[in-house]
């Protein structure tokens, strides 16, 4: 995802990235780097990249746009895709769906593996995700030194490596701005029985995921705050039809497939 590379890590992630999800916002600061992974390396350029759009914006008039359509004419052997208007609606619509409220009463944007995990879900009948620690490893490990990314810490201009569980508890405590990366990992533990998803290193623990309330610290500080806003079992769905929160599971694919254009599809 995003600019994560290959190259000096191949023990741990491989060599070779057929798709490369990148979060538009992050797009920008990617391509002003000129070793970047996506067309800037010869060792490990991506074979497919996808731009997901993380917040509302105007798509076409949008810097990610413009700048796909540039370096697709350029690199020709790379395809590049966007996500549809559609399809940018509904992966926001699975938020509401899976907590009840919606993401702009959240005041949050989804993460780039929100979008990367749902883009799985719609094309691969099995998902192994490797790396990804579960919604309750920051709360069980408060101290944990583990870095947010794997790449990258020699060089923060800080000086100061960020560490994942910090960030993640920092995001997860705010009610405006940033990720809400230990909500989104609560989700992604209740697809996982849906969607055939499976963690390693870490294993996520054995829990009931699929229970109607989602006890992380964003939700209950939303819930503290907006108690009119308290969750169900019961939501409505993008038509306005209540449904079961296991029927919004199982109609995912139908509401979001086939929803990316083709920039340029390589030679």
């Amino acid at each position: 995802m995003n600019d994560a590379p290959t190259v000096g890590f191949e023990k741990d992630v491989g060599s070779r990235t057929t798709i490369r999800v990148i979060g538009h916002s992050n797009l920008k600061p990617i391509l002003s780097n000129p070793n970047n992974p996506v067309v800037g390396s010869s060792q490990e350029n991506s074979e497919n990249v996808v731009i997901a759009w993380l917040y509302k914006t105007n798509i076409y008039k949008d810097f990610a746009y413009t700048a796909v359509l540039n370096f697709s004419q350029v690199y020709r052997n790379v395809n590049f895709f966007t996500q549809t208007p559609e399809m940018m609606k509904a992966n926001n619509q699975r938020f509401w769906t899976e907590t009840g409220i919606t993401r702009n009463q959240a005041q949050t944007w989804l993460t780039t593996g929100w979008h990367a995990l749902l883009l799985a879900i719609d094309v691969c009948s099995h998902i192994t995700v490797y790396g990804m620690v579960d919604d309750e490893y920051c709360r069980d490990n408060p101290n944990s030194s583990v870095p947010y990314h794997y790449y990258n810490n020699n060089n923060n201009q800080s000086g100061k490596i960020k560490k994942e569980c910090e960030y993640y508890m920092k995001s997860e405590r705010k009610l405006h701005g940033g990720h809400l990366f230990v909500t989104e990992k609560f989700i992604f533990g209740r697809w996982a029985r849906n969607y055939n998803i499976t963690f390693r290193h870490p294993e996520w623990s054995k829990k009931n995921y699929s229970r109607s309330s989602i006890d992380t610290p964003f939700m209950k500080l939303f819930r503290q705050k907006h108690p009119q806003n308290s969750t169900s079992n019961e939501t409505d769905n993008f038509w306005g039809k209540k449904t079961s929160l296991q029927d919004s599971v199982n109609s995912y694919k139908a509401e979001s497939n086939g929803d990316f254009m083709v920039v340029w599809r390589g030679r």
